[in-house]
């Protein structure tokens, strides 16, 4: 998405991909109440902000390393990046019926 945005060559973009209605950052508690706010309106139960956080970050462990994930995550401690670090693969299957 950032490198579509980059593409457009806007001036008024933002720099980061969510933003409140005045292209601000949000703050935590601000995207939190969005996240919240979204999840019931669509309807689906059991999915919560943090599982955005524990996605990013296995993403950049994957990718970049568990160092680069804790630094990312502000964690004093690997040990605390790895409590959110997901290492779960997905497993193909079949259809059920």
């Amino acid at each position: 998405m950032v490198e579509r945005l980059k593409v457009l060559k806007r001036r008024d973009i933002a720099r980061w991909m969510f933003t409140t209605l005045g292209a601000q950052q949000f703050t935590y508690s601000g995207a939190s109440t969005a996240w919240k706010r979204a999840v019931k309106r669509s309807g689906v139960a059991g999915v919560h902000f943090h599982d955005i956080r524990a996605k990013a970050l296995t993403d950049v462990d994957e990718t970049r390393g568990i160092g680069q994930a804790q630094r990312m995550g502000g964690h004093s401690t690997q040990t605390q990046t790895s409590d959110y670090v997901r290492h779960k693969t997905a497993r193909k299957t079949g259809a059920t019926r």
